[in-house]
């Protein structure tokens, strides 16, 4: 009887043991529910963030420049209107996006808010120089659950994302694509004064091949290859602080992966200019023949040649002002040897900053090759293996092509193209950065 007794008076201790606990367990059960719920709002938030800052950077990145007050907005740390409409200004873009992404600045009953910081200096992220920088915070009150018994009815969740906008310096304005070829960029007994750097993706010890003339590289341009230099009878002169660069990793085709032009079929026969001046309006050509025909003018736009070439001999003042041609890969090419040629790429449209495109993947050949000829666009060719010679005008181009020989050329600069920062050789366009 006593040991019974002995075990009746412990009874129920397992029970008030564990009725005790609970006021632990749903703490930390109310603990659990509201870390998780904030760190999924947190989430929501930095998307929103992410999207304003780099939806923001990317309408700065077409801006005229990034200039306050003209090409782009700066501000300190400033709340979004509850309405941004303003679908060219940088600022109001990234509120936009934020809207999009489910915050507005005093949305749902207040508890959310949305602020943008954008500038040309001072940027937040540590060790970056862009030449345009916005932030965007996105703050939100969330409402406790279980944890409100600690006295807490809130908790605000916030986060902040940081664009950069980076313009692209010195230019490089030739690529050769060629992998494996020797001589792949090839410069014999001629002068080439370039503005902006040559890449040439071949493994070749003599990659780089400069015979009997000077290759001048200015603005701080350098020669990059996947491989090695050769100069027999020839130097190179860095201005700027350039310098070779051998055995680097390729840089590949820039342009790769955009759309190409639709031809218009059937195609308009060659109208085979051999005398007098004529016009000609853009569209779809089988092929464009000009023979000893002066004062020939392609009015602006897009000339699409779908069987045979760009064949112009023996003509002066051919001018092309605002003009792309575009050659398909079961096309020809474009073959200039002599006269006056004088061609500009548009400034605008989905061809802009292109001059002469020819299409892949068949390989072809091309001829540039006159001491008239001025170019001031892209020439891209990848699959093309190009002779180019241009020493009247200095013109601002950027060449990529398969293989390149040079005949005596005059490069200022690379050319302008939206698709294309400054030549690519220093880091360009918008990246989120925080």
């Amino acid at each position: 009887m006593k040991r019974r007794a002995r075990r009746d008076s412990r009874a129920g201790q397992a029970t008030i043991a564990i009725t005790l606990s609970l006021v632990m367990m749903f703490g930390m059960l109310g603990l659990v529910v509201d870390v998780g719920w904030a760190y999924w709002r947190w989430e929501a938030c930095k998307t929103a963030a992410d999207a304003a800052a780099f939806g923001a950077a990317m309408v700065a990145r077409t801006a005229p420049n990034l200039t306050c007050g003209s090409g782009v907005t700066c501000q300190t740390k400033t709340a979004c209107p509850q309405a941004p409409s303003n679908a060219n200004d940088t600022v109001q873009v990234g509120c936009m996006y934020a809207r999009s992404n489910g915050f507005v600045q005093g949305g749902n009953s207040g508890k959310q808010s949305v602020y943008i910081a954008a500038g040309i200096s001072n940027g937040p992220v540590a060790g970056t120089t862009p030449g345009y920088w916005v932030s965007a915070t996105v703050v939100e009150q969330e409402p406790q659950l279980f944890s409100a018994v600690l006295g807490k009815q809130l908790m605000t969740v916030s986060a902040r994302s940081t664009a950069n906008v980076y313009v692209g310096a010195g230019g490089g304005c030739i690529f050769v694509l060629n992998k494996t070829a020797a001589k792949s960029y090839q410069q014999i007994s001629s002068n080439l004064d370039n503005g902006c750097s040559l890449y040439d993706d071949s493994n070749a010890s003599n990659a780089v091949y400069v015979e009997s003339g000077t290759l001048t590289l200015d603005n701080g341009a350098n020669v990059i290859t996947a491989g090695g230099v050769s100069l027999p009878s020839s130097t190179i002169t860095y201005n700027g602080g350039g310098s070779a660069k051998t055995n680097q990793p390729r840089n590949g085709d820039p342009f790769s992966g955009m759309t190409a032009p639709v031809p218009s079929l059937p195609c308009t026969p060659d109208p085979q200019i051999s005398s007098g001046g004529r016009t000609l309006s853009p569209g779809t050509y089988c092929s464009i023949s000009i023979n000893s025909a002066d004062n020939t003018t392609f009015s602006p736009g897009v000339y699409i040649i779908t069987n045979g070439s760009l064949n112009i001999t023996s003509s002066n003042n051919v001018n092309a002002n605002g003009v792309t041609f575009y050659f398909p890969a079961s096309s020809g090419n474009v073959n200039f040897t002599s006269g006056t040629f004088n061609l500009t790429a548009p400034s605008s449209g989905s061809t802009a900053g292109f001059a002469i495109w020819k299409d892949g993947p068949s390989a072809s050949s091309a001829v540039l090759d006159s001491s008239d000829i001025t170019i001031n666009g892209v020439i891209y060719m990848p699959y093309t293996n190009l002779k180019y010679g241009s020493s009247a005008t200095a013109s601002r181009t950027t060449i990529v092509a398969d293989t390149i020989t040079i005949d005596s050329c005059h490069i200022t600069n690379a050319a302008s193209s939206p698709y294309f920062t400054n030549g690519g050789a220093a880091l360009g366009g918008a990246f989120v950065v925080e």
